[in-house]
């Protein structure tokens, strides 16, 4: 019994020991270098142990398949140059696929492996160039294929649209028009009075007139002043609306709005915080801030058509022509505020065309198409 004990322990230690002689063990490709003069190019790839390789070429391409389990290290940049297009590294059935694409065909391709510096080296020599591509063209019917003397032929091709070929644009897609929407900013936005106004009188006068520089330089002197009051913050996001700075609105708005400053002045900073987002490109952000506020967006006021036209603007940019239709209702652009009636118009025009009634919508546009002062904010 005891001589049977020491025949398996013997066994069990021979075992221990063959079997990580037998494991196949991972190979990682630890780096890609390339060396090249003016007739040769060498790129080597460096492993953690030497892997079995197969090697493919046609044309401009060169294909190194690593056989077994192999795996790409933390490579730098891939050695790519004005003879080098792209080098890609895939995994295939049999391996690791290196595939490198070159800018001209190689006349000739060695590979040489160097067990002791666990490298494969890719050694192509180069000819004089000359204007075929087979490695792009060779498998692509009708494309040019390579010849022995570096000229190409292509293969005759015939087309049933040849007799007449305006038949062929009867398979042409539909075409699908959208609509570039961009927010209407009007030139003059209803401000309301109230105590605020005396922080700045003077500028909110000048703000009603429409004098936008004259306030922008009226609240770069007052800023030391004034520069924390609700009535100076507004004017201020105000101000850089109309001066064509969306993206610095936004800071200010949200200071009025924290600030409680009331109703108005709470629906005034509401607008122009999300008319800026929504010239800044963030249309759904724009769209989130009226949602969160119905009882803002709905209430009866100055602002209120403005706030229509702008959720029709959001509707319609967003490809919701009928809540766009909702927003503006049935109201002729005669009805709306002067500041807005061109915009509206331009607005209906845009949903019968997202609508597909694309004909009807030269009604609305041509009746702004005569306009002295016709918005391009609007485009």
């Amino acid at each position: 019994m005891r001589q049977i004990f020491c025949g398996l322990l013997a066994l069990i230690s021979v075992m221990a020991a063959v079997t990580p002689l037998c494991a196949k063990t991972a190979v990682t490709l630890q780096a890609i270098e390339r060396r090249q003069d003016l007739a040769s190019t060498s790129m080597t790839f460096r492993f953690s142990s030497l892997p079995e390789y197969e090697v493919e070429s046609g044309g401009q391409r060169v294909d190194l398949y690593l056989l077994g389990d192999v795996h790409p290290g933390e490579l730098g940049p891939l050695p790519e140059d004005e003879r080098i297009i792209k080098v890609l590294l895939a995994g295939h059935r049999k391996g690791l696929l290196a595939s490198v694409l070159f800018r001209t065909p190689p006349a000739r391709i060695s590979v040489e492996k160097n067990a002791r510096k666990k490298e494969l080296v890719i050694d192509c020599y180069w000819n004089e160039p000359h204007g075929a591509r087979p490695g792009l063209a060779m498998y692509v019917k009708g494309m040019p294929v390579a010849k022995g003397d570096g000229t190409a032929a292509v293969t005759g091709m015939t087309s049933r649209f040849a007799p007449d070929w305006e038949d062929l644009f009867f398979y042409r897609s539909p075409l699908d028009l959208r609509v570039p929407v961009s927010v209407h900013v009007p030139k003059q936005i209803p401000l309301p009075g109230g105590p605020w106004v005396t922080a700045v009188p003077s500028l909110w006068d000048k703000a009603r007139a429409g004098k936008w520089n004259e306030v922008q330089e009226g609240l770069a002197r007052e800023s030391g002043l004034d520069g924390e009051s609700v009535g100076f913050l507004t004017l201020l996001a105000v101000s850089r609306l109309q001066g064509g700075e969306p993206a610095r609105v936004v800071p200010v708005a949200n200071r009025v709005l924290a600030a409680g400053g009331g109703p108005a002045l709470g629906a005034l900073a509401l607008y122009v915080k999300a008319v800026a987002l929504a010239r800044s490109g963030a249309f759904l952000q724009a769209g989130e801030v009226l949602r969160n506020r119905p009882d803002i967006v709905r209430r009866e006021g100055a602002l209120a058509p403005y706030l229509r036209l702008l959720l029709a603007e959001l509707a319609l940019e967003a490809g919701e022509p009928e809540k766009a239709v909702g927003e503006l209702g049935g109201q002729e652009p005669g009805s709306w505020p002067s500041a807005l009636q061109s915009a509206v118009a331009v607005r209906r025009g845009d949903i019968l065309t997202e609508s597909g009634k694309g004909d009807e919508a030269l009604t609305p546009y041509e009746s702004v198409a005569d306009m002295t002062l016709f918005p391009s904010s609007m485009w």
